[in-house]
């Protein structure tokens, strides 16, 4: 084979490794993350299938799954009961995902189950502080205040299906609880909920009144250079993906003027 047959081999190589990192990170904008809540006391352990594959196996009630790593776009949604396939759906939805967001997706209700969707903050908190949500999924429960006693009230009139902006709140324990609005009347007690700095919480409060559950999930932030995967979260995107995208493209560009003043001088050697 003669040099310049090299030197063209070559080249095709450099751009085919190139335009692969280039898919790979394309692929990688175009994910969103997504985790469940089941928050319905009426419903067994359930699978969920996302486009009619199975993504989660036996969630259990009450509990808030692992985010998960999505394609973005909209997306078929089935619950059903665990081990068994789409044709036994206890209910369907479709849900559209952003790329680079996070979303917490609910099953919701009593008899008549339903889902809600929740878009997720999963930014940093401040320095000595914790993020905090709280999401009302108690279908009979009425509207509440959520107080810390002795301290602030963090959300007032809270209705079904509500969900709280996130709050910056000072690391620590406290005793929380929930209050129907207008009265005296206290629907739950949280005593001792520890707060650590640095972490996402959502609080939920689940299931029918007589029996309310509340389920707390924490999630710690990964800095934008480290594999969210190994925290059990789905990657997220990295910030600058289009500034990446254009030096790819000047790259190939680049790639293309070298190699074609080596293919010239080439060819006038031989």
């Amino acid at each position: 084979m003669g040099r310049r047959q090299l030197w063209i081999r070559g080249y095709v190589l450099l751009v085919l490794g190139v335009l692969a990192s280039f898919g790979n990170v394309q692929a990688q904008s175009n994910t969103a993350r997504v985790r469940i809540i089941h928050a319905s006391q009426d419903m067994p352990p359930v699978d969920i299938l996302l486009d009619g594959q199975r993504v989660l196996a036996n969630v259990p009630f009450p509990s808030i799954s692992d985010y998960l790593d999505v394609p973005a776009g909209q997306r078929q949604v089935a619950v059903v009961p665990a081990g068994q396939d789409a044709s036994a759906a206890l209910l369907t939805s479709a849900a559209t995902f952003e790329a680079g967001k996070a979303y917490s997706v609910a099953a919701v209700g009593q008899k008549n189950v339903a889902v809600e969707v929740y878009t997720d903050d999963l930014s940093p908190p401040p320095a000595e502080k914790a993020h905090v949500r709280l999401i009302h999924l108690s279908p009979d429960a009425p509207g509440a205040n959520v107080e810390i006693v002795n301290g602030p009230t963090l959300a007032t009139d809270l209705a079904f299906t509500e969900a709280t902006a996130y709050q910056a709140v000072d690391a620590g324990t406290y005793n929380l609880r929930l209050v129907a609005t207008g009265q005296n009347t206290v629907i739950v007690q949280l005593p001792n909920t520890t707060l650590e700095a640095g972490k996402i919480y959502t609080v939920a409060a689940t299931g029918r009144l007589a029996n309310i559950q509340v389920v707390t999930n924490a999630v710690t932030p990964v800095a934008a250079n480290q594999s969210q995967q190994r925290q059990g979260q789905a990657a997220l995107p990295q910030a600058g993906v289009d500034t990446e995208h254009t030096l790819i493209l000047l790259l190939v560009g680049l790639l293309a003027i070298v190699c074609g003043q080596v293919l010239r001088r080439q060819a006038r050697v031989c």
